[in-house]
């Protein structure tokens, strides 16, 4: 069964072993809610955009950081 999560929910309370492994990552990884706004960027999603910090890109509609080839 998948879980299903609201945009108020915001994928609260993240767990350790998530921010261990995807925080850690050199693979950039973002997650969106179900309205299209992102709600958590790794820190190497954020080098990849060239932003400082997480709070500058979460709200922004992720169809922002699509780029056609």
């Amino acid at each position: 069964m998948a879980l299903i999560m609201t945009t108020t929910d915001y994928f609260k309370p993240w767990s350790p072993t998530f921010e261990i492994i995807v925080g850690k990552s050199v693979t950039a990884i973002a997650l969106g809610d179900l309205e299209g706004r992102l709600i958590y960027a790794n820190p190497a999603c954020l080098s990849m955009w060239g932003y400082d910090s997480e709070k500058e890109m979460l709200g922004k509609p992720i169809t922002e950081f699509y780029r056609d080839k």
